[in-house]
């Protein structure tokens, strides 16, 4: 085989290695733009639904009910409405919640993903209380600061005091 030969092979070999480098390009590229496609789709049809109506801008004062039943508090939630005061809430109907709201007041709930709340943090005033859960949304244990009372409440699940720290 001689030098001439040779060089022809080698071209020859280039020239493939080149196209099949071109196709391999080509087809990443279509590949990449249409997952950069998807994913720009996705963010928008994601971004549309997170729009807030102007009639629900309204932060949310959060409320435990006084009637602790898990009914009337999975058909209510644990948020009401109040106008005028600026919060957040994050989350959604089947995932865990984190909402944060101040209204004469700060409150902050962490809630499961029927809405029932785990852990409740209130500030009003000089008054800050830090409350726990069980599955059925009564009080395990409330713990109450004060300038004037602070103390520690524990409760069993129908809400009867078990132990009380002044």
């Amino acid at each position: 085989m001689t030098m001439e030969e040779r060089l022809k092979i080698l071209e020859t070999e280039l020239a493939e290695t080149r196209r099949r480098s071109f196709r391999f390009m080509y087809t990443f590229g279509i590949l990449l733009s249409v997952l950069v496609l998807l994913v720009i789709y996705l963010t928008y049809t994601q971004s549309k639904r997170a729009v807030i109506r102007a009639d629900e801008v309204r932060a949310h004062r959060f409320i435990v009910e006084n009637d602790r039943e898990a009914d009337e508090g999975q058909q209510q939630g644990i948020f009401g409405m109040i106008q005028d005061s600026p919060g957040l809430r994050l989350g959604g109907r089947n995932a865990p919640q984190i909402s944060l709201s101040t209204h004469s007041g700060t409150y902050l709930y962490l809630a499961d993903g029927t809405g029932k709340p785990t852990i409740s943090m209130n500030v009003v005033g000089d008054r800050s209380s830090l409350s726990f859960f069980n599955e059925n949304r009564r009080d395990l244990i409330d713990i109450a600061l004060s300038w004037d009372n602070p103390g520690l409440i524990l409760t069993d699940e129908k809400g009867k005091v078990l132990w009380k720290a002044p």
